[in-house]
């Protein structure tokens, strides 16, 4: 009789299919999203934003990336630097990233995410 620890318990490996161009596209676009939501948590946005609702509450309630495309040429470059410096580690909540693809994406250049 098996020992229990090398007994098999009906758990399968699942290989896993590499991604077609479509997943990937739909994984690379969300990770784009997630980082320019990052974006508007470590920029004071809010500061520059024309809205009412989002200087009382003091963070963009807008549409994130029309906001970041709008606010971002009006912040010195060592604010642009220290958003992200932010984003890399995660913005202010320190949040990890979801997806491989979003851990490399966090690492480029501010410029890739915040162009018109």
């Amino acid at each position: 009789m098996p020992s229990p620890r090398f007994r098999d318990r009906g758990r399968r490996r699942v290989l896993k299919e590499p991604p077609n161009e479509f997943e990937e596209a739909r994984q690379r676009n969300r990770a784009f999203a997630t980082i320019k939501k990052l974006y508007c948590e470590s920029l004071p946005l809010w500061r520059v934003c024309a809205r009412g609702v989002c200087r009382r509450n003091k963070c963009c309630r807008g549409d994130p990336v029309r906001c970041l495309t709008r606010g971002w040429k009006l912040f010195s470059a060592a604010e642009q630097d220290r958003a992200w410096a932010a984003v890399q580690h995660g913005g202010p909540r320190h949040l990890p990233p979801a997806t491989a693809m979003e851990k490399g994406l966090r690492h480029y250049p501010s410029s890739n995410f915040t162009h018109d």
